[in-house]
């Protein structure tokens, strides 16, 4: 194939007071291979012709917004308009963003998720105890009679409990999405079940967790990249405690019946550039 620029005609030039908005060129591609079903998809994708989202080559601020395909003066030519605009400018709306660069900018979104978890503590960090000192008044079952009645202990009992309770925690979900040029295969291989080495976006170290990168090929050639992560407050640590006889010691310290370990690989978030 071979493509010849502005043989078929100038195109347009559109100007306001901030300079060049819009610009319209034509380009001639000739002897384009391929079936007839093929053949205008392969004219589109020529390899002489600007990909979408490059710049003008002499008004660098239009961005190529679009190409119409149209058939030329044979079979095998077709004349393909190339569109620029000004991102600005309104027209410019649907315009995509400079894909000369490897990257394009990342776009955040989010949203919360709720999960559950045990604790042994309040909401001030205090431990959950139940005291009690006294004769016990207990509930009796006859189960001749299926009678409930209660009866009360002779001797006094001191005790204290330990309580553990069901609690909903709220997780952030964080997806960030981006144009790259270079497919992310190997990339997302390895992305999953990270956590942040050191902060990272105002999120202390080891409190972000990745999930998963998925991604699809655009029609240019290039591809549109999710990244998606997972925030919690109290990190991913796993924290264990010991138990006797069914509850856990009162004077359980860290390294002494308490234990945390970091069940997640660590990682500098850096490597990505989002």
């Amino acid at each position: 194939m071979t493509v010849y620029f502005d043989r078929a005609g100038e195109g347009y030039l559109l100007e306001d007071e901030r300079g060049v908005r819009e610009v319209e060129i034509q380009a001639l591609v000739t002897d384009v291979s391929g079936d007839v079903w093929s053949r205008r998809d392969n004219a589109r994708t020529a390899s002489g012709l600007p990909r979408i989202g490059q710049p003008h080559r002499k008004h660098t601020q239009c961005l190529l917004a679009e190409k119409r395909v149209d058939p030329g003066t044979s079979t095998q030519d077709f004349l393909v308009t190339l569109r620029y605009v000004r991102p600005d400018t309104d027209g410019g709306g649907t315009a995509p963003l400079d894909r000369s660069q490897p990257f394009g900018p990342v776009k955040w979104s989010g949203g919360t998720q709720v999960s559950q978890e045990k604790t042994v503590r309040d909401a001030s960090g205090r431990l959950m105890i139940l005291t009690y000192y006294g004769k016990p008044v207990l509930p009796f079952v006859n189960y001749d009679t299926s009678e409930v009645s209660t009866v009360q202990l002779s001797g006094f009992y001191r005790g204290a409990s330990l309580l553990e309770a069901d609690v909903e925690v709220s997780l952030l979900a964080l997806t960030a999405e981006r144009w790259e040029r270079d497919n992310p295969e190997r990339k997302a291989a390895g992305f999953a079940n990270l956590t942040n080495a050191v902060p990272w976006r105002g999120y202390g170290a080891r409190q972000v967790l990745t999930t998963s990168m998925s991604w699809d090929p655009d029609a240019d050639g290039g591809y549109v990249v999710r990244y998606a992560f997972l925030y919690a407050r109290r990190g991913w640590r796993f924290e264990g405690r010991i138990r006797v006889e069914g509850l856990v010691p009162l004077d359980a310290v860290l390294g002494n019946g308490l234990g945390a370990w970091d069940i997640y690989q660590t990682t500098s978030f850096a490597q990505w550039r989002l």
